[in-house]
């Protein structure tokens, strides 16, 4: 990686304010609102509640077991992602509702968050690349506009406030601070699609346009656009 020092801080930062809501209406609510972020071990893990403090949410709650690195992920509420018992209840409910495994898994793990009702939002760690992937899977499947325009920044209790934010900026970011985080070894699996596209594709595209990521998560904003005026009519 390359540390470009007080540039990454400020770049990130300005990309967080950005997305940032009213912060007239953060002040007017920020005793009472509370939100969960879910870091899992991961790069994310200090960045997201930096940017959260800083635009004025004072009640932000980490499970105190995510915040340190564990390669087993063993404080993880079943299913483990990385236990076996986790891909075998998925594969499971997957074929009883006839979802993909992908699918289901992520049904499963959204279940887990839904149990946890003493926040008014929980924040996800979703970032810039997880929405290219997302797109561009969607897309291959043969998707219409709704699955073209991705992941939404809100979507219920839900939140993604990095969304904007790529995966190249917060490695810095994390290398910079020494912010400790670990990979999930199952990324490496190239059977699951996502993971063929991000380890295998993406580097292809990335030969022919190296801002295909930012390219492909801008075409997804213009379909929601595009969506949005549609509604409207």
């Amino acid at each position: 990686l390359t540390i470009i020092g007080e540039e990454v801080d400020k770049a990130y930062l300005e990309n967080g304010f950005a997305q940032s809501i009213n912060r007239d209406l953060v002040a007017k609510i920020a005793d009472d609102f509370k939100i969960v972020y879910t870091p899992f071990h991961g790069a994310g893990n200090k960045l997201v509640r930096r940017i959260l403090a800083m635009i004025g949410v004072k009640n932000v709650f980490v499970v105190k077991e995510q915040e340190m690195p564990d390669p087993m992920f063993s404080t993880v509420k079943s299913p483990n992602p990385e236990d076996k018992e986790g891909f075998y209840i998925a594969m499971e409910y997957a074929k009883e509702h006839k979802l993909s495994e992908e699918t289901a898994a992520r049904i499963l793990r959204y279940k887990v968050f839904d149990e946890f009702d003493k926040a008014d939002y929980i924040a996800l760690a979703h970032h810039m690349s997880d929405q290219a992937e997302t797109i561009l899977m969607h897309i291959l499947r043969g998707s219409g506009a709704k699955g073209a325009v991705g992941m939404k920044k809100i979507s219920g209790r839900y939140v993604r406030p990095m969304l904007d934010v790529s995966k190249e900026e917060i490695l810095q970011y994390a290398s910079q601070n020494d912010i400790k985080y670990v990979v999930d070894q199952t990324n490496f699996d190239n059977d699951k699609t996502r993971n063929y596209l991000r380890n295998e594709i993406f580097p292809l595209l990335k030969k022919v346009n190296n801002r295909v990521t930012e390219n492909i998560c801008r075409f997804g904003k213009n379909i929601l656009g595009d969506q949005q005026v549609l509604d409207d009519l």
